[in-house]
């Protein structure tokens, strides 16, 4: 988010995603991250829940759910903006129009991209041999890949 002036509004980076991807010609969006701080107290001057992670704020959330290239199964990681703060949680866009979040799943490790991939990689071949009806979603395979405990090695 930047804000250009104290007392000015800010601009949220989810605002800015949304119009460069429109801008991109992007058709879906599978996931985005949003990393910020993880001090309880700052979150809940933004946001309805004090979470352990910076979720979209709620204008944002709407702005989400209302866009085109959106789906109720759009990837939301929410993570710590340093590798101090190296904890994330993983949401689907629709889980913020619920009546309440699911509970928290702090995870630790968002900066190991490489066993995430790997993990993600071997499930989408394992995908393409099942019956095309019941092959799982990429969103969902990738929201599978990231709260996965699965290790190289």
């Amino acid at each position: 988010n930047l804000k250009s002036k104290p007392g000015k509004e800010k601009v949220c980076a989810e605002k800015n995603l949304l119009g460069q991807a429109d801008k991109i010609g992007f058709t879906q969006i599978v996931g985005l991250v949003v990393a910020g701080t993880v001090d309880r107290q700052l979150i809940a001057e933004v946001n309805p829940e004090a979470s352990a992670t910076l979720y979209p704020c709620v204008h944002c959330r709407n702005l989400l759910h209302g866009h085109s290239q959106m789906r109720d199964d759009t990837i939301i990681i929410s993570t710590g903006l340093t590798s101090r703060e190296d904890i994330y949680e993983v949401h689907m866009l629709d889980d913020f129009f619920q009546p309440e979040l699911p509970p928290e799943q702090v995870r630790y490790g968002f900066d190991d991209w490489t066993v995430k991939l790997s993990e993600y990689d071997r499930m989408s071949f394992q995908e393409i041999q099942r019956p095309q009806a019941e092959q799982r979603s990429r969103a969902e395979l990738a929201r599978t890949a990231m709260t996965s405990t699965w290790r190289i090695g």
